[in-house]
């Protein structure tokens, strides 16, 4: 029944999308201005600071449990070696290295929960100081380092957990997912790193409210052509683990409905918007008879362009979300975090069970990974999808009683 889903390695997706970014932005910033700030190291400074950190005296810092003042300046220096490593002219080969490295004094072996908190902190408190870096390869490595900072290591086996996100990092990654000013490489790196906390992470109820409402102002910010960003912060919405904000609006799944139903969004969004609906919890006030319809108009959608040009990779892309929108990866993310629109309610909804029963045919050729194309989808099917669409228009037009949108 449940199927693993093959997702793209995020590291690919942003070479794929930014590299025509970087290097206008490398064209186009003047490198002269900026000045770095106090805290930074020389690369001389680096290489000392390289000898003092295998000192007795900084080892016996990091086991502490109750560190002073210059144990804790100990670990903060720790942290700024590593920040200043980005600056150095060959940053576009350190990141890696770096981030690495970092993670590996952040665990080492006997270093004690408090001075591991000591070094985050610092990171936290720091990478804002260069975001106005000319170069943006510099603001996307500070803040990938960010998004790294964790408090526990990888599981191990077959299914390991995750690191748990060091939450505190939200802070610089919310400011900087608003920033208008910053460059869009730089504020997708910041949600990427909000959508960790989200999905990884132990945020409080009113942290994850205060990430959502972020992400939805940021949201409006990105159009015409940042299809990619809008995807990324859509994808995060849906491990916001609610559906409201904490003044009780329903600004969470009212957004992503409305995403869903615009027809001039990019159909990969659209497709994740309704993956991530199929995340967030549903209360029993919400229109599931309004988002079947909205969902089956998407697959309309999808599948007259598909048949216009079914050899195309893009469509794995389109469908496959929606697939797992109703029948997610893993059979504990249906029963036990109850994601997909078939394990919302037991049974599922009359609406949902009979927009799946016209679905499934349309989406089934599109999961599984083969290198060669499903053909164009059957006239017969896309007519079915109309007339579920045609008899099963719901009556009430908001997705929840409190919400201000009445979708057409």
């Amino acid at each position: 029944m449940f199927r693993p889903a093959n997702w793209f390695v995020l590291s690919a997706v942003l070479t794929t999308f930014f590299v025509v970014d970087f290097n206008v932005a490398l064209a186009d910033d003047d490198n002269t201005a900026w000045q770095a700030p106090s805290w930074a190291m020389s690369p001389d400074e680096i290489e000392a600071f390289k000898r003092e950190k295998s000192r007795p005296d900084t080892l016996t810092a990091l086991k502490s449990r109750s560190p002073n003042q210059a144990q804790q300046e100990i670990g903060k220096r720790i942290t700024r070696y590593y920040l200043s490593q980005l600056l150095l002219p060959e940053n576009q080969d350190l990141p890696r290295t770096v981030i690495d490295k970092f993670l590996l004094d952040v665990f080492y072996p006997s270093i004690s929960d408090e001075m591991r908190e000591v070094l985050l902190k610092e990171a936290v408190a720091q990478v804002p100081t260069l975001m106005d870096h000319p170069d943006p390869v510099v603001r996307v490595n500070a803040i990938n380092l960010l998004n790294h900072c964790s408090v526990t290591k990888p599981g191990t086996g077959v299914n390991p957990e995750p690191p748990q996100p060091f939450v505190p990092s939200m802070v610089p990654l919310i400011a900087e997912t608003k920033n208008q000013s910053q460059q869009w490489i730089v504020r997708n790196m910041a949600i990427v790193g909000l959508t960790r906390i989200l999905r990884d992470g132990n945020p409080s109820t009113s942290e994850r409210s205060t990430i959502a409402d972020a992400l939805i102002q940021a949201l409006k910010d990105a159009k015409g052509e940042l299809w990619w960003f809008r995807r990324q912060i859509v994808e995060a919405l849906g491990y916001a683990n609610r559906h409201d904000l904490t003044t009780g609006q329903p600004a969470i799944i009212e957004t992503l409905l409305v995403v869903l139903s615009d027809k001039t969004e990019n159909v990969r969004v659209r497709s994740y918007a309704a993956l991530s609906i199929s995340r967030i919890p549903w209360p029993a006030a919400v229109n599931d008879e309004l988002i079947a319809e909205k969902v089956a108009e998407l697959l309309v959608d999808i599948s007259e362009l598909q048949m216009k040009k079914p050899n195309h990779p893009v469509w794995r892309d389109c469908y496959l979300p929606a697939y797992l929108a109703f029948r997610p990866s893993y059979e504990t993310d249906a029963t036990q975090k109850k994601w997909g629109f078939l394990y919302k309610t037991a049974p599922a909804s009359p609406a949902i069970g009979k927009l799946w029963k016209v679905a499934f045919p349309v989406l089934k050729p599109f999961v599984p990974k083969s290198e060669t194309y499903p053909p164009a989808v059957p006239q017969a099917r896309l007519d079915a999808l109309k007339a579920y669409l045609e008899a099963n228009k719901a009556q009430n037009r908001k997705v929840h009683p409190q919400g201000d949108v009445d979708f057409k």
